[in-house]
């Protein structure tokens, strides 16, 4: 054959594999700029609506109780609790700012919420694409599971702003080699650490990116000054870390959630939870209000999750691992790991809570899972059904019947104290109530029952309390004598009471039993008189 026969000879063509956003017209940037603006405004507007229509619960008071303390005293109570610091610090001084008035405490939570919708756009802009990255900022933006953390005084939106930034620096190290965004990374999971405990589980994601990205060999240098770092930072914290995995096994109430669930209902409730629409596992709050179910939801989402990973893969497997399998392995990486632990060594595993801390991993899977769609003609009513299901849920959710509450026990007592008078507290009523009171400008003695309460108000084993119904009773009359002791003679004080929880049955009976007590009025039934949130206001008088 010629040269020119040869010349003529056409090459093959070699088709290349690119997300199919990659192959589209990009947006222009005042159009980016414009919808991104958007889609933060739909975030701020969604968290900020009704957001202090609800009375505070008794872990958001417990935080504030906690939070409103000197920083030696938040140090000193974390150490009967699980959590880490960094969210009663930032509280802490957020309250010294603005105040203790529900919509100013609560609106940390959720500017924090705002922050992590534009930090899922960032990252997935970034690392993939702007449409990857709007597309996951909308739905972080209309998930209704961080709506209501946004609405809560706690760290759940926090935790996972802190860890999607330690992902995203070692994924920006791994691709730049710059050695400033692997102390970046260092830094932002010292953050985590210090939000909670369970960020210890972004460790092996780290780990695992090195290793898959084929430079453990040539970096492992940076690997391990990254991790001396996070290990220097948090020798702080560590006495008190080991002083809570002490303590905590006798603290652990979602111990109880699963041994109920195990594993794989665990992993199911951590899907529903981060679908919009999907229902909410027990443990969150006030909000089991899905709008179709938790089956239907988690199945057209858990589809989308993995159409996105089953691309992710395809698309740059062979050119660029790191950005292939670094959010599937943000998103599966600690969830297994705490399963096996829970499963192994001790229950840690709480769907719809600690498991928010890879929830942007998840938006950001689905975005690509809906990018992936050939056109945007069907990407529409994926889109259009994302924010259905989520309409129908916020719906429910913003409409929840929150006629009663602390905040009305609090106006209840506030209006019929008098100087003096100590309140009984049971259950974990204390909290919400010294919170309501002081907005009021009143603060009294309290006391908890069982007594050893106070030492962590925000938990109470009544599983256990109920196997020792003697120590229960001793505990009865041992609140009599104590406010006895604090009260003048003749002196009046209240009980709050769960009435309908058997661990205050002796405490009922005791105080009905004992000769020098005079109920003054008849009992006041706060909330449903059944089910469990059943309360019941009791005021008494020491004969003299």
């Amino acid at each position: 054959m010629s040269p020119e026969g040869k010349s003529r000879r056409k090459k093959p063509v070699t088709k290349s594999r690119q997300l199919p956003e990659q192959r589209t017209a990009t947006l222009s940037k005042p159009a980016t700029v414009a919808l991104a603006i958007a889609i933060l405004a739909l975030a701020l507007a969604a968290r900020l609506y009704h957001i202090d229509n609800a009375p505070l619960g008794d872990d958001e008071a417990y935080t504030i109780v906690v939070a409103a303390s000197t920083p030696a005293q938040i140090v000193d109570l974390l150490k009967r609790d699980s959590s880490s610091p960094l969210y009663y610090f930032f509280l802490h001084y957020w309250i010294a700012l603005f105040g203790e008035s529900e919509l100013a405490i609560r609106s940390l939570s959720t500017f924090l919420g705002a922050g992590l919708v534009g930090a899922v756009f960032w990252a997935g802009q970034r690392l993939y694409s702007v449409q990857v990255g709007l597309l996951a900022a909308l739905i972080a933006a209309i998930s209704p599971v961080q709506i209501h953390y946004s609405q809560q005084v706690r760290f759940y939106t926090l935790l996972p702003l802190v860890s999607l930034a330690s992902v995203y620096f070692l994924v920006r190290y791994l691709q730049t080699s710059r050695r400033k965004y692997i102390l970046l990374c260092a830094l932002a999971t010292l953050l985590c650490l210090y939000t909670h405990s369970f960020a210890l589980f972004l460790l092996p994601v780290h780990a695992t990116l090195f290793f898959l990205a084929g430079r453990i060999q040539k970096r492992w240098r940076d690997l391990a000054v990254m991790y001396a770092l996070v290990c220097a930072g948090f020798l702080p914290w560590l006495p008190i870390f080991l002083t809570q995995l002490n303590t905590t096994p006798e603290l652990a109430w979602f111990a109880v959630f699963w041994q109920r669930w195990g594993a794989l209902e665990a992993l199911a409730w951590t899907l529903s939870s981060f679908s919009p629409g999907g229902s909410q596992p027990p443990i969150v709050d006030g909000f089991n209000v899905p709008a179709l179910g938790r089956v239907g939801p988690a199945c057209f989402f858990g589809i989308l999750a993995v159409v996105g990973i089953v691309h992710l893969i395809w698309a740059r497997w062979d050119r660029d691992r790191v950005g292939a399998l670094c959010f599937p392995g943000y998103l599966i990486v600690p969830l297994t790991c705490s399963v096996l632990s829970s499963m192994f060594i001790s229950p840690n595993y709480l769907a719809g809570r600690v498991d928010q801390m890879v929830f942007p991993a998840f938006c950001i899977i689905v975005a690509v899972g809906i990018s992936a769609v050939p056109s945007w003609n069907l990407r529409w009513p994926v889109v259009g059904v994302a924010l259905i299901l989520s309409a129908l849920t916020l719906k429910q959710f913003y409409s929840r019947d929150l006629a009663w509450g602390a905040r009305d026990i609090g106006d209840y007592i506030s209006a019929r104290i008098q100087p003096g008078e100590p309140i009984v507290c049971t259950g974990l009523t204390r909290t919400s109530l010294t919170y309501y009171l002081r907005r009021h400008g009143v603060r009294p003695e309290m006391f908890s029952y069982p007594r050893d309460t106070a030492q962590h108000l925000g938990y109470q084993n009544n599983i256990k309390l109920l196997e020792n119904p003697d120590y229960l009773v001793a505990e009865a009359q041992g609140i009599i004598e104590d406010v006895r002791s604090a009260s003048a003679p003749g002196g009046r004080f209240f009980v709050v009471l769960g009435y309908t929880l058997m661990v205050n049955k002796p405490l009922w009976e005791k105080l009905a039993a004992t000769a020098d007590l005079e109920m003054l009025e008849s009992p006041s039934y706060l909330g449903p008189q059944s089910g469990k949130s059943g309360l019941v206001v009791l005021r008494y008088q020491f004969m003299r």
